[in-house]
């Protein structure tokens, strides 16, 4: 019904003693121009917080992780040696993550018995390593060597990352990573005895061992 029409039967109601409702007509701004969009109420309520995975190009990343290091260390504790990255927003996060790595010590107890290492990779995947009937290291294949993990980039505090090992279980890290020459990882958990120290995999890494 027009705008013209819906008053003329409100007038005509009113005459006979009938209420009639009325309704708010938007007719827009006189700007001949685009209409302003809507916003709707996620967006309003979504702050600087981040929480999920990213999309990234290799050249980003390898641009904020500089160039490969030859001399990886393991850290021991959080106050290992080095020039540590600053980690500030998820592809910082990638950055210092993208790649494959060697437990320095025991195993997260998430994992199967023989995982020697993890590997981080594009959409937020991590596949635990392990060594074949021959020695080589390779990725596991089963359920059990694949995880995922989400990001997150809080509105205050430091950049983590919440690793599922399974549909039940879910640790939250945060990271600290060094430069070159030393090149190490250490996921942070809250209880220190749950933190992960990694070391890239190296070329000994690859020769099967002597038995």
């Amino acid at each position: 019904m027009s705008l013209a029409r819906h008053g003329l039967v409100c007038v005509l109601a009113s005459a006979l003693g009938v209420a009639c409702a009325t309704r708010a007509v938007d007719l827009g701004a006189n700007d001949a121009g685009q209409p302003t969009p809507i916003q709707s109420t996620a967006a309003k309520e979504a702050g600087p917080r981040l929480y999920g995975c990213v999309d990234w190009l290799d050249q980003e990343i390898a641009s904020l992780r500089g160039n490969g290091c030859e001399n990886p260390v393991c850290p021991a504790t959080s106050e290992a040696p080095g020039t540590r990255y600053a980690i500030a927003t998820a592809k910082d996060v990638v950055a210092v993550t993208a790649n494959r790595w060697m437990f320095c010590g025991a195993r997260p107890t998430s994992t199967p018995s023989d995982v020697v290492g993890m590997e981080f990779t594009a959409g937020c995947r991590i596949y635990f390593l392990r060594r074949d009937n021959d020695g080589r290291l390779v990725r596991g294949t089963e359920a059990a060597y694949q995880s995922s993990f989400d990001i997150d980039i809080p509105d205050e505090g430091p950049a983590a990352i919440d690793l599922h090992y399974d549909r039940d279980h879910t640790t939250r890290y945060t990271l600290a990573s060094a430069r070159c020459p030393e090149n190490w990882l250490r996921l942070e958990a809250v209880d220190p005895a749950d933190s992960i120290p990694l070391r890239p995999v190296g070329a000994d890494d690859l020769v099967p061992p002597a038995f």
